[in-house]
């Protein structure tokens, strides 16, 4: 971890009035350990105009997955991962999809993903790169982005920013 300044947030409460959060200083010289090495990157990005994740490499169970925000410039995104029950369809997944606002409103029942099991990657600015080490078990999950598009509010998740990956 690079010196600086950092917030963590509680996203089970983001939407809150005053969202619950803690600042961590970091200071120092950066550390010599080993990075741990991706099998697989996962890129946010703009296809036609779309969102898109672009999965390179392949997911494995206890290892690190290098996250990338390849948006323009102003777009932040966040890579939030739920696992998928066995019987869950891509269909699911996109009618529930289907069912959030058109500016990033959740629906107002409980779909396929389990809003208090979510883990992921803090959201990153456009041109960064990060490295997540998350506890991933083999099987199917979804990862999805829940911000707004920075030009005109609407959903990206709404828009797209999802994808069904299995994790081995």
């Amino acid at each position: 971890m690079e010196p600086g300044t950092y917030w963590f947030f509680d996203y089970q409460h983001i939407r809150a009035e005053n969202p619950r959060h803690s600042v961590l200083e970091v200071s120092g010289a950066a550390g010599t350990a080993a990075r741990p090495t991706p099998t697989a990157t996962l890129t946010g990005k703009l296809v036609d105009g779309r969102p898109y994740w672009d999965l390179d490499g392949t997911v494995q169970a206890g290892h690190a997955v290098r996250f990338r925000n390849a948006m323009p410039a102003g777009q932040n995104i966040e890579a939030i991962f739920f696992r998928l029950a066995e019987d869950t369809t891509e269909e699911d997944v996109r009618a529930y999809v289907n069912d959030f606002g058109d500016t990033g409103a959740f629906p107002d029942y409980t779909g396929p993903l389990d809003l208090d099991q979510g883990t992921g990657g803090l959201p990153m600015n456009s041109g960064e790169t990060s490295l997540l080490e998350l506890t991933f078990q083999p099987g199917r999950y979804v990862v999805v982005d829940f911000f707004s598009d920075a030009k005109d509010g609407s959903s990206l998740i709404k828009r797209g920013h999802w994808k069904i990956f299995e994790v081995k």
